[in-house]
């Protein structure tokens, strides 16, 4: 009579495997949770500079100033005509064509936009708690001379944008973490 061989895997053999693959899935899982570590910072800073050009688009198109300015705790960016109903104007609905362009967005939790000033300049706070970043006005300059928003989150670098006062042009730049704002 004749032994007849199985065919299969010993289970020496299956415990090699199932070590490399542990040992293997020990070097990649840092790897892979770095690869969306700024994604939150970046869309927030992509959320405000849209804002920003919509805002200035807005004020050349419309022929009136426009304001950019972030909530009192940064969390949320408002756009709309520089006048005194800024905080009262209703957010715009889908499909207007017509009347003032008043956006309102949320930026990803946890990220916050904070307006940086010169030392010695104080930030303008409406009375519903809003922070003035920077006016657009008709011609698509702005009233103030420079401008800059930091958007961060925390353990994260930060990004940082600026906008020319002459041009209305925004530039965005990354700060690595724990280091001063350029």
């Amino acid at each position: 009579m004749t032994a007849r061989r199985r065919s299969g895997y010993t289970l020496m053999e299956l415990l090699a495997v199932i070590a490399i693959l542990i040992a293997l899935g020990g070097i990649m899982v840092p790897t892979l949770s770095g690869l969306g570590g700024d994604s939150k910072v970046k869309a927030g800073a992509d959320a405000v500079q849209a804002r920003l050009s919509e805002a200035r688009a807005a004020a050349i198109e419309q022929g009136r100033a426009y304001r950019v300015a972030v909530s009192e705790d940064g969390t949320r960016v408002r756009i709309a005509p520089d006048d005194l109903g800024f905080a009262a104007d209703p957010l715009d609905e889908e499909g207007a064509a017509t009347g003032p362009v008043i956006v309102e967005d949320a930026l990803p939790t946890p990220v916050t936009a904070v307006p940086v000033h010169d030392e010695g300049a104080q930030p303008v706070v409406d009375e519903a708690g809003w922070v003035r970043v920077v006016t657009f006005l008709p011609d698509g300059t702005c009233r103030e001379a420079t401008a800059a928003v930091e958007v961060r989150e925390p353990g994260v670098h930060s990004m940082l944008i600026r906008v020319r006062g002459l041009t209305g042009a925004a530039t965005v730049t990354s700060v690595p973490a724990g280091e001063a704002l350029p």
